[in-house]
């Protein structure tokens, strides 16, 4: 684990419902860089220990306010995602685009991005939308995907 990650999962993990966890930085290497500095997780560290408690759902929060809105792209892009992923070559149906299964492969369990003033019901039905909650919002933002975490 890195400095941002101070414990290690438990060996048999409690069932977890919802972890909601502060998600700081974004996953590139300022924000890698910046979490081990301040102490703090990036998006894709926050989404690797859901996974690794085994969480049914996670909701990543309290970013930096050097973010004006962070995309579900965002929360899990790193070097190799990026490059590996042609954005420019999407699918006409948002939900089936390369990022979208690319995120859901690598966390298959429900997640999403917090907002402000945020309500959900603690439901399995609920939980079950943050992913497509979170994606329509990024839709909404009007996300300019060449610059990360800023608005077109």
């Amino acid at each position: 684990p890195s400095l941002s990650q101070p414990w290690p999962p438990p060996s048999t993990p409690p069932q977890i419902s919802l972890l909601i966890h502060e998600s700081t930085f974004l996953n590139d290497s300022q924000g890698r860089v910046d979490a081990m500095k301040k102490r703090h997780s990036t998006s894709a560290e926050a989404l690797d220990i859901a996974r690794q408690v085994n969480a049914k759902a996670c909701l990543l929060s309290h970013f930096s306010q050097r973010y004006r809105h962070v995309s579900i792209h965002d929360a899990i892009a790193s070097p190799l995602s990026s490059s590996s992923v042609d954005h420019h070559n999407e699918s006409a149906d948002p939900m089936r685009s390369s990022a979208v299964i690319v995120a859901k492969n690598t966390y298959p369990f429900h997640w999403g991005i917090a907002l402000d003033g945020m309500i959900i019901p603690l439901t399995h039905s609920g939980l079950s939308k943050l992913f497509d909650l979170s994606r329509c919002v990024d839709a909404l933002m009007g996300l300019n995907s060449e610059n990360p975490g800023h608005l077109a």
